[in-house]
């Protein structure tokens, strides 16, 4: 039976089926953006290849803070492929360092959670 005819999302079914696990190398786990304004946005990309042999899915990506939007693509990655996370950071009241993550849950032997993280300094504006 299809886990589509039975309503079970294809990356669901991935993260049961241990037995087809496969393998991920992160390209860039970590990002500097140097430095921004308060108030502006920033946007990420992690990238990372399917060194494995059966297809990736990222299951879930979980912000460490409610300023940041992590997507990403529900479709597998097939091996050999390159497939990446996307974030997009607002700094509106966010002045000073930040250092802020990303994690990541995948069907993989190697990286089952991974952490993304991106640091900056964001300058506040007076107003």
């Amino acid at each position: 039976m299809q886990a589509e005819k039975v309503g079970i999302e294809p990356a669901l079914l991935a993260s049961l089926d241990t037995a087809h696990y496969t393998n991920i190398e992160w390209v860039d786990t970590v990002k500097k953006f140097g430095t921004i304004r308060e108030g502006g946005q920033v946007k990420l990309q992690f990238n990372f290849k399917n060194t494995g042999n059966n297809a990736l899915y990222v299951i879930k990506v979980h912000p460490s803070c409610g300023c940041t939007i992590a997507a990403f693509s529900d479709q597998p990655v097939m091996p050999g492929q390159m497939g990446f996370i996307s974030a997009v950071v607002n700094t509106r009241y966010h002045p000073g360092a930040m250092h802020k993550t990303i994690t990541v849950k995948t069907n993989t032997n190697n990286k089952l959670y991974q952490q993304l993280a991106f640091i900056g300094e964001v300058v506040a504006v007076s107003h």
